[in-house]
């Protein structure tokens, strides 16, 4: 009865900014980071639930990560094999089954399934720092996953706004799971659940990026993302018109050979 009081007397004198300093520390140290893990992501009005099983290796020291994973509807059988793969401000996003790459400066290559890739290399739904100044964090009773002790630590981000769960290893404070619902307005929600099945902190470095041979280029899909219609908050905070435009931009980088019009109306 006493080792619980005492550790619960010591995760409450740490704080929860305490315990994202630690998470963020930690990710650092631990780079290049391979976790294996599975990304649900459902949209309320659609009831449709996508899911990403696969790989992910994340470098945080050379701006580069290589995410391999299978993607599929929970209730369909057909599934895709996918990379997406980024080393600096440049992205590549292979489909395996047609043989075909995209590449860009932009993370929204691949549509959906390019987003449940990206997701999974993220590791955590938000920077650290970031949600330790905005996100009024939170700490709940430590809870027992897969034979790890682990931090569960709540926030709600003003993106959104988005509500989050982080499960945080005590022994290493590495992620094991997340959660987040992201209110997109007029009854609809966004949840996505990420569960790390395995972390191997420092492994093997990420080879160059390489397009394999006899992949040829495919065809950019123009995908409508729920996340990117809200306010894509700066370090402040709030959105600006760049921020707007970027988002915009996103949705057709993957073939910089075609021209298209975007109109932007404002009331004056």
């Amino acid at each position: 009865m006493l080792l619980p009081f005492v550790l619960g007397l010591l995760c409450a004198a740490q704080g929860p900014a305490d315990v994202l300093a630690e998470a963020e520390r930690a990710l650092a140290a631990a780079s290049p980071l391979r976790v294996r893990a599975t990304l649900s992501r459902t949209q309320a009005l659609t009831w449709q639930t996508h899911l990403a099983e696969g790989t992910a290796v994340v470098d945080r020291g050379r701006d580069a990560f290589r995410v391999d994973a299978r993607v599929r509807e929970l209730r369909s059988e057909e599934q895709r094999e996918v990379t997406l793969a980024k080393e600096g401000r440049r992205f590549v996003f292979l489909d395996h089954g047609t043989k075909t790459f995209l590449e860009g400066d932009s993370p929204a290559l691949g549509g959906l399934a390019g987003r449940l890739c990206l997701d999974l290399a993220r590791l955590t739904p938000a920077e650290p720092s970031y949600v330790a100044q905005q996100g009024a964090p939170g700490l709940r009773e430590p809870i027992m996953l897969g034979g790890e002790r682990c931090l569960t630590l709540v926030a709600k981000t003003p993106d959104g706004p988005t509500a989050q769960t982080w499960y945080l290893s005590e022994r290493d404070h590495l992620p094991r799971l997340w959660e987040s619902a992201r209110d997109l307005g007029e009854g609809d929600t966004l949840r996505k659940r990420c569960t790390f099945h395995e972390v191997e902190p420092r492994a093997a470095a990420l080879p160059p990026l390489a397009v394999p041979e006899g992949y040829s280029p495919g065809q950019a899909v123009a995908w409508d993302d729920p996340e990117e219609r809200g306010a894509r908050p700066t370090e402040g905070g709030f959105i600006s018109l760049a921020d707007g435009i970027d988002a915009l931009r996103a949705q057709f980088n993957a073939q910089k050979d075609k021209v298209r019009v975007v109109g932007l109306f404002a009331p004056t």
